[in-house]
């Protein structure tokens, strides 16, 4: 799970950076363009997915149920404080076309209600 995490943190850094022509800390140099390809085809936020994973993976590595049950969820609930606050910037920013995007690509990998058909 470790190794998982941090390649999808690496895979979507690098794709900010190709793609977005920015930094994957969008308060430092934010991308220039909204980012929808490599993982962001699916997930909108897959570096966060990366470092929750990687927790848990830690978590499992040490075996630690403390870390594991402790520290894990309070990094999820953390990234996903702030993906929300990322969504309104991005929709902000990009308008309908985010939108568009956000109906299309998964959150962090959940989707607690069902899309209507």
């Amino acid at each position: 799970l470790t190794l998982s995490g941090t390649l999808l943190i690496l895979t979507s850094a690098y794709t900010l950076l190709v793609h977005g022509r920015g930094t994957p800390n969008p308060f430092l140099v934010p991308s220039d363009d909204l980012v929808t390809s490599g993982p962001y085809q699916v997930l909108r936020h897959p570096m966060y997915l990366g470092f929750v994973v990687t927790a848990f993976g830690y978590g499992l590595l040490l075996d630690s149920l403390a870390f594991t049950a402790i520290v894990a969820p309070i990094v999820l609930v953390l990234l996903s404080l702030r993906s929300a606050f990322e969504e309104q910037v991005l929709e902000h920013k990009h308008g309908a076309r985010y939108q568009a995007y956000r109906q299309q690509a998964l959150g962090m990998g959940l989707r607690l209600k069902r899309r209507p058909r």
